[in-house]
């Protein structure tokens, strides 16, 4: 039986998935934190390595379509995590930060 995770670890897989679930839970937090108190309009920066893109990509429409994220905008440039983490450090604008976790 072929395994679905490939040559990664099956450990590593796991911590990438709950890096990624982690990561959309604080996107999810800070999304109705701003929504609370916000202009006509917001737009959150999520600065993230590529594994919780496809997540973010079915949460992000699914907050949309509710009252809190009624004009809620996205920005998500992803990218490996250490350029990320460079990036973040040299002033690119971020209001959450989802890197992976060391192995």
């Amino acid at each position: 039986m072929t395994s679905l995770v490939g040559a990664v670890p099956r450990k590593s897989a796991r911590r990438r998935m709950l890096a990624a679930a982690l990561g959309a839970t604080a996107v999810l937090a800070v999304a109705a934190s701003v929504a609370q108190a916000r202009p006509a309009s917001t737009n959150l920066s999520l600065v993230a390595y590529s594994t919780p893109a496809g997540a973010f990509s079915k949460i992000i429409p699914a907050f949309q379509a509710t009252a809190a994220g009624k004009d809620v905008t996205f920005s998500s440039p992803t990218a490996p995590s250490g350029p990320q983490a460079a990036a973040v450090h040299n002033g690119l604008p971020a209001d959450v930060v989802n890197l992976s976790l060391a192995a």
